[in-house]
């Protein structure tokens, strides 16, 4: 008599509930994706800043969900945030996505797990979703 064990794959705890979205950095000479073809991914925090045009979000059928549109003057920043909806096992992602100036000027684009965009000229502490993030030094104004 021989003993068989089975093994099943572990239950997710959450659904994902969310947009899929990837980044790419716009050079006026080329297009860095965040995941390559082999499925590497590119780092967020080693992009060129100065060099870069533009700053899209991506969906999974390529198109572009939103450009922010770069120049010296304005400082990139990039997050994604994520939520776990207890009640009902769901994990639910938003990307923020935007550009600071040194004179006090913004604009920060969020999408939510839709896929829907909205644009604000300014963080909102008291949001669930647009509060201002920690600034890495490249983000600094």
């Amino acid at each position: 008599m021989s003993i068989v064990q089975e093994t099943q794959k572990p239950k997710k705890l959450y659904r994902e509930v969310s947009a899929n979205l990837s980044w790419q950095a716009v050079y006026l000479d080329k297009t860095i994706n965040q995941y390559n073809q082999d499925a590497s991914q590119n780092s967020y925090d080693g992009l060129n800043r100065e060099e870069m045009t533009a700053f899209n979000l991506v969906n999974d059928r390529g198109e572009v969900v939103v450009t922010v549109p770069l120049d010296l003057t304005k400082k990139l920043f990039y997050r994604m945030r994520v939520a776990l909806l207890v009640g009902s096992h769901c994990r639910e992602r938003i990307w923020l996505v935007g550009w600071r100036k040194a004179d006090g000027g913004m604009r920060v684009w969020v999408v939510d797990s839709k896929g829907k965009v909205k644009t604000y000229r300014n963080f909102r502490e008291d949001s669930q979703w647009l509060y201002a993030p920690e600034f890495r030094s490249f983000e600094e104004v």
